[in-house]
């Protein structure tokens, strides 16, 4: 079956990690076309929704079923998950005509939240060890087509082993989990599913030997191979997502991307 993206309804699309917008860079501003700027952003629809009672029935229709929600809260998103019992932060009926979805993940499963790049003991009060319950999604979410998943540079942060040599763990804690949550999301709403890893958990994923799929998409930063990891009935596709601080040299030595960019890397030859 082929598949499109059809998130955000634009060409090309702009990955989770790739969107400048959402980290409030004002540098991407000169991209926007001639006569707008970066008010263009905002929806402008309170007003309009204000306005009288027919036009909040009318308009909140359009405002769920017609643009792309992005989540990052784990709070808000661990609240959309629960059973109906619980009660709901924002009303069923609307989450119900929601069709595109995007959740940006701060998981750490591998690694150890005391490494010196948490210096900061917000950082690593913020730091969730499971994934949430994607199972929920079927149930909150039930008109879902388009679901990506963006896993944060956070996820891998084991210094003393690569990726590479901790795959089945990659496969136990990770991908089986995510198969298994969506499986049914996917099989039974036929939702397209897109999860981004960090390039350094990416790259070493070769040994799991995954169908490899090539993609187009390169103004977003989709470009490059794709792999496909099955689910019981279907699959979901991983992508190369934001790119990792902590890497491996060709000595298999751990090192930091930022360090390099700050002239603070020891084993980095400095040019002046």
């Amino acid at each position: 079956m082929e598949r499109h993206i059809v998130a955000r309804s634009v060409s090309p699309y702009i990955w989770p990690h790739h969107d400048a917008c959402l980290r409030g860079e004002a540098m991407m501003c000169q991209f926007w076309p001639p006569g707008t700027g970066i008010c263009g952003c905002t929806i402008g629809a309170l007003g309009w929704l204000r306005a009288c009672r027919q036009a909040y029935v009318e308009g909140i229709e359009v405002l769920y079923s017609t643009n792309t929600f992005v989540v990052e809260s784990r709070d808000l998103l661990d609240s959309l998950l629960r059973s109906a019992d619980c009660g709901y932060i924002l009303l069923q009926q609307h989450l119900a005509t929601i069709k595109s979805l995007e959740l940006r993940l701060e998981v750490l499963l591998f690694g150890d939240a005391s490494q010196p790049r948490f210096t900061r003991k917000s950082d690593m009060d913020k730091m969730r060890r499971q994934l949430p319950n994607l199972a929920g999604l079927t149930t909150a979410f039930p008109d879902l087509h388009s679901l990506v998943i963006s896993f944060s540079d956070y996820l891998y942060n084991d210094w003393d082993v690569r990726p590479a040599a901790r795959l089945l763990d990659i496969d136990r804690l990770l991908l089986r989990p995510l198969a298994a949550a969506l499986g049914h999301l996917m099989t039974e709403q036929e939702t397209h599913v897109v999860v981004e890893l960090p390039s350094n958990v990416f790259r070493d994923l070769g040994g799991l030997k995954l169908k490899e799929e090539p993609r187009g998409d390169e103004w977003g930063d989709g470009k490059g191979l794709w792999l496909r990891y099955p689910t019981e009935s279907s699959y979901y596709w991983i992508k190369q997502g934001v790119e990792s601080d902590l890497f491996w040299d060709c000595e298999g030595r751990p090192r930091r991307l930022s360090n390099i960019v700050n002239n603070t890397d020891r084993h980095h030859t400095h040019l002046t």
